[in-house]
């Protein structure tokens, strides 16, 4: 009974799907939730709770191309999602009491909307530095293109980003290499923003009891 769908209007008369969980009493905040490129909502539902629990709504949209939400994905497409996810954010809550949660190559989306819309808190797990340095390194023996189709760079837009940036590393599946996260870490106005998880290997990062203090020390900072 907490849970809803919701439909996100975009341009040309498009839709995106995303679901809506409602925190309980005392409500502090909303969650703008960005997955990853890996499943649709009901892979990343369950970590919605992570949210809900400390009070947080939690509003997470499927990008075009993913589960419901139909069209094609794109750079430009997935930019215009997460506009129109922060519009309608911003038409129903204050701006200080939203927080954007993007997962890997979301990021570079999540990044450059922010610096259209600013919001209480940014925070980036596992991000990608960039869709070319990640496919060189994931396929070494791939040809790549002089122009790629899509360029998700996620250090092109986060010098420009209007609100408080957190970044969160895994030790292992991490999307950036250890020289990629120094360079995001560099651009970050507190180097203390960047955040390492300390995983075991084959382990999940979410699991973690230092994943949920890191969490709670994010939705802290985000209430104050």
């Amino acid at each position: 009974q907490r849970i809803r769908e919701e439909r996100i209007p975009l341009p040309g008369e498009q839709e995106l799907c995303a679901y809506f969980f409602a925190a309980r009493a005392p409500h502090k905040g909303v969650v703008l939730f960005l997955h990853g490129v890996r499943g649709n909502l009901d892979r990343y539902a369950a970590q919605c709770l992570q949210f809900t629990q400390r009070g947080y709504s939690v509003l997470m949209p499927d990008g075009r191309g993913f589960g419901k939400s139909e069209g094609r994905i794109g750079e430009s497409s997935l930019m215009e999602d997460v506009l129109a996810c922060s519009d309608w954010l911003n038409k129903r809550y204050r701006e200080d009491s939203i927080v954007v949660y993007a997962m890997d190559f979301m990021a570079p989306a999540a990044s450059y909307a922010n610096a259209i819309w600013p919001c209480r808190l940014l925070v980036l797990d596992n991000p990608v530095y960039s869709l070319r340095s990640w496919i060189r390194r994931r396929y070494p023996a791939f040809v790549l293109p002089y122009e790629l189709k899509y360029d998700f760079n996620t250090y092109e837009y986060l010098p420009n980003c209007l609100s408080p940036v957190f970044i969160l590393r895994p030790r292992y599946r991490a999307a950036c290499t250890p020289e990629e996260a120094t360079r995001l870490q560099q651009m970050l106005p507190d180097p203390g923003a960047f955040l390492q998880l300390e995983e075991a290997q084959g382990e999940s990062p979410y699991e973690l009891d230092s994943y949920r203090r890191i969490l709670d020390q994010l939705l802290t900072t985000a209430s104050r």
